[in-house]
């Protein structure tokens, strides 16, 4: 992860450099009955070209809140993919 955007802390209560710091942070707030939603999107990215889902995560102080994911890949001047935009 090369960049987490200061507006998750008010959106999930988490810091940039909490998500940073901890890789695992973001998939262990998912909400368990939508993290299947967030596996299947992580195993089809490079097959598909699906940019949009819906779930939920559990907020810092424990509510609940619907994210709506977005991703767009990135490819280099040799036109290999290089990573994901989100």
């Amino acid at each position: 992860m090369l960049f987490v955007s200061p507006i998750c802390e008010q959106v999930m209560g988490y810091t940039a450099d909490e998500f940073i710091a901890d890789p695992n942070l973001f998939k262990s707030i998912i909400f368990p009955s939508d993290i299947d939603i967030w596996a299947n999107r992580c195993k089809r990215i490079e097959e598909t070209d699906q940019r949009k889902i819906q779930f939920r995560v559990i907020h810092k102080s424990g509510k609940t809140v619907w994210l709506e994911h977005n991703s767009q890949k990135i490819f280099g001047p040799d036109q290999k993919l290089v990573g994901y935009f989100s």
